[in-house]
């Protein structure tokens, strides 16, 4: 069926779909006219979507043979993370659809490289010994590469795209990874401002990105595609722009990478956005391709401003518990200025 514009109405089948980034795909394609199905275990957010099918299973086991006979324009994985289990989908969808899209990792690169990564960029692999399905998330970037091979051979390379994000924030961000820097500009005061002002951050709002994945999965498009957020973005800039949105009192202090590594502080989890040296390729990756093909970005104040009013509303306190303590904060402020 082909809407009054000229879009083709999709029927489409969504792994996942009720956290996170995946809430947000299947709502950018309600809102786009689009027949959504969502497969998933039915143990968040149930209630989401009523008007949505949702066909309950567990992708790791039997349930699978639920989806057998039903066919799909595309399918929009956003939740594998275990070749054993793309392989295992891939068997029972071969036939049955016209497109697989799945959401993979900028962690498949090798980060040592020079400038900004490409596509074409070398990838990780896995430890010879290593267990590739082992349900764990170490060898994390290995495993989504090996991933994105299962979906490309089984498919086909004209009948799969992998699309790669780096950093996905904005609300419903349960991880805290994005949330802390909103929240801790608006508490004021003395921050902690990790490492080197001028390396670089590259940051996606997952509002972006999902209505991104629609518009793609509605082209007779394939491939690999990194979707990244803009490449001008640096963490002294970020935070002026936290500052200038949230409109408090605070005051900068800047912590090098040695001294908070010795005071046992963990890049990435307990200081979000701060990664080591040896790590910043992260956040230097190539977002041309995806740009080509119409990625575009909201304003950074939006994306502030909206993850703040949501974070604030969570009281678990699970939620911030791996995020470094204003008490440890300020004890390494003092020492340092103390000498």
């Amino acid at each position: 069926m082909t809407s009054s514009r000229g879009r083709k109405d999709m029927d489409i089948l969504v792994i996942g779909g009720t956290q996170f980034l995946g809430r947000y795909v299947v709502s950018s394609a309600i809102s786009s006219g689009h027949k959504i199905t969502m497969f998933n275990r039915g143990k968040s957010n149930f209630d989401l979507f009523p008007e949505v099918e949702t066909i309950v299973g567990d992708r790791s086991t039997n349930d699978l043979e639920k989806l057998k006979y039903r066919k799909w324009d595309i399918v929009i994985d956003t939740c594998g993370y275990f070749p054993i289990d793309l392989e295992n989908i891939s068997q029972i969808l071969k036939n049955n659809i016209g497109k697989y899209i799945f959401i993979s990792s900028c962690s498949v690169y090798d980060l040592n490289f020079e400038g900004y990564a490409n596509e074409n960029a070398k990838t990780v692999t896995m430890p010879d010994k290593a267990d590739p399905n082992e349900r764990n998330f170490e060898h994390y970037g290995a495993k989504k590469f090996l991933c994105e091979n299962e979906v490309v051979n089984n498919f086909g390379e004209q009948h799969s795209i992998i699309i790669r994000p780096g950093l996905i924030v904005g609300p419903h961000d349960q991880s805290y990874r994005f949330p802390y820097w909103p929240e801790r500009f608006n508490e004021g005061g003395e921050i902690l401002a990790p490492g080197k002002p001028t390396s670089p951050v590259q940051i996606i709002d997952v509002r972006d990105l999902a209505e991104w994945i629609v518009s793609l999965a509605n082209k007779s498009r394939s491939g690999v595609f990194n979707a990244v957020g803009p490449t001008d973005l640096n963490k002294e800039t970020f935070f002026t722009i936290c500052q200038k949105t949230i409109k408090k009192e605070v005051a900068l202090k800047w912590i090098s990478e040695d001294i908070l590594l010795e005071n046992n502080v963990k890049p990435w989890l307990e200081i979000p956005l701060w990664l080591t040296d040896d790590d910043i390729g992260m956040f230097k990756i190539s977002n041309q391709k995806a740009i080509t093909e119409g990625l575009a970005y909201r304003q950074i104040e939006t994306t502030i401003l909206d993850t703040l009013n949501w974070s604030l509303t969570k009281t678990d306190e699970k939620y911030r518990s791996n995020a470094l303590t204003r008490e440890l904060e300020h004890e390494i402020i003092r020492s340092v200025k103390r000498g």
